[in-house]
């Protein structure tokens, strides 16, 4: 609903004011709205877990958007977006490094405040924060059907780790291969 207020307002798509304001300066050439752009290359597809009688992963892929068009079309801006995990992890430098939003939104998007009483992760606004290998990590986890995603930044070495998956069976992995990732490159 908001992607449509803001095609109202403007009278341009969510798609061309990301590309224009974001993609493009940040250099994202690997990111793109699958509902509104051209597929840029290669997509990897989502595999479910294997139905028997089947002894195969079942690729979700309709030919058409990934996952699938039902799903893609649903979720809309707020995840029909597809990248890569070098163009996440410039997004999240660039977010989280204070190159998007003043440093008083930026305070006030990462305030955990009102969700600490709660269990981690802790939410602020449009993000989690977390602890990995003892580390704060800020970031967001995603999930459609067959995909998994975490892109974590940790704010005290300003290193950003992104994990992408395929498999709809890789949940319970991609936090132990975020802190494998990040135990390499922050120590």
């Amino acid at each position: 609903m908001l992607g449509e207020i803001i095609e109202k307002v403007t009278g341009q798509t969510v798609a061309a004011l990301t590309r224009s304001m974001f993609l493009v300066p940040l250099g994202l050439t690997h990111t793109y709205l699958q509902t509104e752009e051209a597929v840029r290359g290669t997509e990897a597809h989502g595999y479910m877990p294997v139905r028997l009688p089947s002894t195969v992963p079942l690729d979700n892929w309709d030919g058409h958007l990934l996952p699938y068009t039902s799903e893609a079309t649903a979720v809309g801006v707020s995840g029909a977006y597809v990248s890569t995990a070098s163009d996440m992890a410039k997004w999240a430098n660039a977010l989280y490094g204070g190159d998007i939003l003043d440093q008083a939104t930026l305070a006030s998007m990462v305030d955990i405040a009102a969700t600490l009483p709660y269990k981690s992760p802790y939410h602020g606004l449009g993000f989690e924060e977390m602890a990995i290998n003892h580390q704060v990590a800020w970031g967001h986890q995603g999930h459609l059907d067959g995909f998994w995603s975490a892109m974590e930044y940790f704010p005290a070495y300003h290193v950003t780790v992104v994990v992408l998956t395929n498999a709809e069976w890789a949940t319970s992995s991609i936090i132990p291969a975020i802190a494998t990732l990040a135990g390499i490159a922050i120590g």
